[in-house]
């Protein structure tokens, strides 16, 4: 390979491992803190500290849009939301909803009475965030392995690039998977919903397929230099 191309990789390797290596040192430390936080909450009493969240938002439909059609709108067939929420022992409330005609246009609001979540509750989001952290720690360890690689090879094209790129790709995904459960189990618990969804990060798929179509690219680079090398 030509010695500056070499040279270049080597450099790049070289920042990733230095830049993985602060953020591995800022991660852990964070995740101290975040370990202390949840030690703190749970000495606590269980109602020692209390989380108020109320929400007032309201969305409007101009009359540029729907202004032929806003005198034809009956509002008397419209009816207000008026729904009760828990989120278990002295958490609960209500969602007030409304629509109304104004000079702007037609006006949909909601509105939600205060929501308390007790301390003893919102130690799962403390637990949530360490496990989210703990993720982003085994990601960033990855990477700084990767970098590694590339900061000492000869050649891009070298096993353990091509090894630590496949685990980096599914490493980050399964990351991904776990912060999202976690963030979703906290946020049943905390309110007590009962519910519990998932989303998947789709900017972390997206990512993971191209890691997954360079290393393929990097194997098949390596089969050529191989055959290269025999043939030489």
């Amino acid at each position: 390979m030509n010695e500056s191309i070499k040279k270049k990789i080597n450099g790049i390797g070289e920042a990733g491992n230095v830049v993985s290596i602060i953020l591995i040192v800022l991660t852990a430390l964070g995740c101290l803190c975040l370990i202390a936080a949840l030690i703190v909450f749970m000495l606590l009493p269980k109602d020692a500290v209390t989380l108020g969240l109320q929400i007032d938002a309201d969305a409007i439909v101009g009359k540029s849009l729907i202004g032929p059609y806003l005198d034809d709108i009956d509002m008397s067939d419209v009816e207000d939301l008026d729904v009760g929420i828990s989120a278990g022992g002295s958490a609960g409330g209500r969602v007030k909803g409304t629509v109304e005609k104004t000079e702007e246009g037609l006006r949909a609001g909601f509105s939600t009475d205060r929501l308390n979540v007790p301390s003893g509750r919102l130690a799962y989001g403390i637990l949530a965030a360490i496990a989210k952290a703990l993720a982003k720690l085994v990601v960033l360890i990855i990477l700084n392995k990767l970098s590694r690689e590339f900061k000492n090879c000869d050649t891009p094209f070298a096993d353990g690039v091509i090894r630590w790129m496949t685990v980096f790709a599914w490493v980050l995904l399964g990351a991904s998977v776990f912060s999202q459960v976690a963030s979703s189990a906290a946020a049943a618990m905390i309110f007590r919903s009962g519910g519990f969804q998932v989303n998947l990060n789709l900017t972390m798929v997206f990512v993971t397929l191209v890691v997954l179509f360079l290393t393929m690219i990097f194997r098949y680079g390596a089969k050529l230099q191989h055959e290269a090398d025999e043939t030489l």
